[in-house]
């Protein structure tokens, strides 16, 4: 495994994190709470996106 930067860490926290802070705002956590944001099945879709050799 690489020392540099991996893609599926930085897609999750650099693309897809900000865009649910953005589409939530101060509801995120709520969001988080009671189930409309669930950071596991935000992970797996990025992921899914990417080819085997990129995936964490």
């Amino acid at each position: 495994m690489s020392d540099g930067p991996r893609r599926h860490h930085y897609l999750f926290a650099h693309r897809e994190l900000p865009s649910g802070l953005f589409r939530l705002g101060t509801d995120l956590v709520n969001a988080g709470r009671d189930g409309r944001l669930n950071l596991d099945t935000v992970w797996d879709r990025v992921g899914q996106t990417l080819p085997d050799h990129e995936r964490t």
